[in-house]
């Protein structure tokens, strides 16, 4: 599309100015997130990813991080609900943790938005606390809560968005995997979606 676009400037065809400038820079970014996941995806089925781990207060990192949301859920009429205890404490990668809860938390707000609230719960028991986050959505059939964390599959298939590769689940889950925890999917149609990530805890 890239090369066609250029060939149709160089012809006359296409004019050169900003907008055509920009479609091009779109194209480019989603060629670049592509090859960055891809890329991620093969350090971690590899296990070539090394982890980063360093004691964090997970909730202080999900209060900053629901925070960031909070703008995008007020112009869509949006309710965030979050039960966040303090003092969760842990030994982990933080910039992994947040990737994986930033895809989940952009994925509630792509398909669940229409339910028009979005929970993001902390709970902690004594070995182990799990970070829940759930949507009123539309949710999802059988077959696809089985193929949703394979590889460039896309809930809604019809759907116009170039943003979107079907790779940030897939990413998630061998993230998750490769922290040692455990990522699950609680869905069914016309009542929304839970993903439930749990970890144990290390001192």
């Amino acid at each position: 599309a890239i090369m066609s676009r250029i060939e149709a400037m160089e012809d006359g065809i296409v004019p050169m100015n900003n907008k055509q400038i920009k479609m091009l820079s779109t194209e480019l970014k989603t060629i670049n997130q592509l090859i960055d996941d891809l890329s991620l995806l093969s350090l971690t089925e590899s296990n070539q990813l090394t982890l980063q781990n360093s004691k964090i207060n997970v909730s202080d990192m999900l209060i900053k991080l629901v925070d960031r949301y909070k703008l995008q859920a007020n112009q869509g009429g949006i309710e965030l609900k979050t039960t966040v205890p303090s003092g969760v404490l842990a030994l982990l990668d933080e910039q992994r943790l947040r990737q994986i809860l930033i895809n989940l938390l952009d994925n509630a707000f792509k398909y669940g938005a229409d339910g028009k609230q979005i929970c993001i719960n902390l709970s902690l028991q004594e070995h182990h606390f799990e970070i829940e986050i759930s949507d009123n959505g539309v949710g999802m059939t059988t077959s696809q809560q089985s193929a949703v964390f394979d590889r460039f599959y896309r809930v809604q298939q019809s759907r116009s968005d170039h943003n979107s590769l079907g790779l940030g689940l897939p990413i998630c889950m061998q993230l998750a995997e490769l922290m040692g925890a455990k990522l699950t999917l609680k869905t069914a149609p016309n009542e929304g979606a839970n993903f439930k990530l749990r970890f144990s805890i290390r001192s």
